[in-house]
């Protein structure tokens, strides 16, 4: 069963067409996309999403929909996290795609995004027993515990890349003093998480944690091969992070390539709240996996009756 899936971010806009084997469960990327519309920029709770940005989504959008079409997808899920959750005309633009595009789009809870985030990262894994994952989106941070066989803990935490960058990081390059704040305040927001979860594996997923591995590595374009299921130590995050908080975007992007394109202004941000995820686990490694959102919605949907 070939399946459309599309999570809609605060910062970028994903795209899956997968193989789905009904019998077994196991999806097989036929067709991965992203686009960095950037939503959720400038976006605060009650605000609006601009029609620049509501534009970008349609084009957007437009774009995904011939390339499923041409795949001849049985199915096509999609899912709105955190610009969609906290927008006052979030109604509005999804009735909007809907009469553009023909295509429907769920505005998930956060911790729905938890859930998705957590079965997609552990579907490329097949032995574990425990494992958390690590989503640090444009909006929000998900954090989740679990076995193979259900969730033990999840929870969605209200600040991502995009919003730690514009509430924080308000100089370019940031402040030690921004910098030290938003250390500050994430270990307040995080506190729930510390010391209290062991597992297997710790796992990061989405778009910081690759583009992260990639810098790490030495890529300057994003190689699947190469960054799924590698392994990036808290040492050598912590290293990069002292290199870049340094920078303007203009000067990380010149010096890490492409793979940071759409990236590059919030990409500290990201950074740092995923170092200081880690250290609340007591987490010294990270394993990397490009699957998250798009691929627990399938699962989700076609699984798990809901």
């Amino acid at each position: 069963m070939i399946v459309a899936s599309i999570d809609i971010g605060t910062n970028t806009v994903l795209l899956l067409v997968a193989d789905v084997n009904l019998n077994t469960q196991k999806l097989v990327p036929i067709y991965e996309e992203q686009q960095m519309p950037r939503l959720g920029k400038g976006l605060g709770p009650n605000g609006e999403i601009t029609t620049d940005k509501v534009d970008l989504l349609l084009q957007t959008l437009s774009s995904y929909r011939q390339t499923i079409e041409s795949y001849n997808c049985e199915k096509i899920v999609i899912s709105g996290t955190n610009a969609l959750r906290i927008a006052n005309n979030s109604n509005d633009i999804i009735q909007l795609v809907k009469s553009r595009t023909n295509l429907n789009i769920n505005v998930i809870s956060g911790n729905e995004e938890a859930k998705f985030a957590y079965l997609g990262a552990v579907s490329g894994i097949r032995v574990f027993e425990t494992a958390i994952i690590i989503d640090v989106g444009g909006g929000s941070t998900e954090v989740i515990y679990g076995s193979q066989k259900e969730i033990l803990y999840k929870n969605s935490f209200g600040i991502g890349s995009v919003t730690a960058t514009e509430n924080y990081l308000f100089h370019t390059p940031p402040s030690d003093e921004e910098i030290m704040k938003l250390r500050f305040d994430l270990r307040k927001i995080l506190n729930e998480i510390k010391g209290d979860f062991s597992a297997d594996l710790v796992i990061g997923i989405a778009g910081t944690a690759t583009t992260l591995a990639c810098m790490i590595k030495g890529l300057k374009h994003f190689e699947r091969e190469t960054v799924d299921g590698s392994v990036i130590s808290k040492k050598e995050l912590d290293e990069l992070i002292k290199k870049i908080q340094v920078l303007d975007p203009q000067e990380i992007l010149n010096d890490y390539g492409k793979v940071l394109s759409g990236r590059e202004d919030i990409i500290t941000g990201g950074a740092i709240i995923l170092s200081e995820v880690m250290t609340l686990l007591k987490s010294n490694s990270l394993m990397i996996s490009s699957r998250g959102i798009r691929y627990g919605a399938v699962i989700s949907e076609l699984f798990l009756n809901n």
